[in-house]
Parts: C-alpha cells; structure tokens; sequence
C-alpha cells in the first residue's frame, strides 16, 4: 500500500507496490506522473481534477493506487501470466540463449546443442498461441485464460523457472493521470540482457 502527499504541488509517493513476478516496488521507484497542474491539465473528464485541490487529488490517487495493487493481488496468476508471455515472445522472436547465463538455466536440462534444440517449433507454436489468448484482453478474472507459465514450463523445461522471480530488479512504476500504471524492470544478467528493461502498461482491467 502507499500514501501520496503533495507540497507545492508536487507528489511524493512512501509505501510499497508489489506486481508480482514484475517486482516489488517501494518508495520513489512509484511516482505519479506529472505535478498537480500537469494532471489538471492531462484533459481527464473524469474525475474532473480542476475542481479538485491538490490534497483531494493526492487522497484520489492514493485510493487509485491501492484497489489496483488489490487487484494485482487477488489476480497474480493471470498478472504474472501476461508478464511472463511478454517475456518469453522476445526472446523468442531472436532465439535468445539464455543458456549462456547459469543463474538461468537447469544444466541438467539443457539439452545437447541448445542453439538447435531450445526453441523449438513446439516451442514457437505455444508461445504463439499464448501471446492470441493474453494479448489485449482482461486479466482481471473477466476472462478465461490457459495456465501459461504451466505451458511454458512445458515446452521449456531447462528454464530455471523457480529461481527466475529473484533475478528480476524492478525499477520504476509511473501512474499517468488517466490512471494507466506503467513499469519497467530488468535483472540481474550484466546488461539485464533477459529483460532488456521490460515496459508494459496494466489498465484499470490489468489489460497488458
């Protein structure tokens, strides 16, 4: 949970958010996006921020902050999910060798000549299938959505997919004043070469 308060209408945010899979954040990792006028500004019908005082607006997004981090909470299998899909089409998409990184990999596991035998069709037609079922659609419970990380672990078993959640760094997340929360992580690789300082935008319907 957080609280904002505002000086000179300028918001701090003290308190903690946690997005699951896509890291704990705490403090000035969180900021709201823009000073008091900036939101007054932004053109948001509703609420009507221009009849509001900077105190009402920092209670409003305090409140804002916290039902969505609720949310997040009471959905994390579907939240971590979409994370997760996200991922995993990128790397994907450039046949990334995570192998190459030990805190990533099962050794046990891998298989011989991985650059031939990790992403494999099997692989790349699952992935493909995961990404038509989570992209643009709800994670808020409203919709029924496959077990991706069950299917991923799957089709890729030499993952290190238990020890994966320590190694994301979390960085920043941004509220916009429409009330989008935006956040962007990376991990502990030397140039957070998995993540590659992963963006995503969650709405009021934890829609990716």
């Amino acid at each position: 949970m957080v609280n904002l308060t505002v000086q000179d209408g300028e918001f701090t945010v003290r308190g903690t958010f946690d997005c699951g899979y896509a890291g704990f954040y705490r403090d000035d990792q969180i900021c709201l996006e823009g000073s008091a006028q900036d939101i007054r500004d932004y053109g948001v019908e509703d609420p009507d921020f221009d009849k509001m005082t900077d105190e009402e607006i920092a209670v409003y997004f305090t409140d804002l902050i916290n039902r969505l981090e609720e949310k997040v909470q009471k959905n994390i299998r579907l939240v971590n999910n979409q994370f997760l899909v996200n991922i995993f089409e990128g790397m994907n998409a450039c046949a990334y060798p995570f192998w190459e990184h030990p805190e990533f990999v099962i050794p046990e596991l891998l298989p011989e000549k991985p650059e031939e035998n990790v992403w494999t069709s099997t692989a790349a037609s699952a992935i493909s299938s995961l990404c038509c079922t989570y992209y643009g659609k709800p994670n808020d419970g409203s919709v029924e959505k496959p077990d991706a990380e069950a299917r991923l672990r799957e089709v890729l078993p030499c993952f290190a997919w238990d020890d994966f959640p320590g190694h994301v760094v979390p960085h920043h997340i941004h509220i916009e004043p429409d009330g989008e929360l935006c956040y962007e992580c990376s991990d502990t690789t030397r140039f957070g070469n998995i993540l590659c300082h992963a963006f995503d935008r969650l709405d009021e319907k934890l829609c990716s």
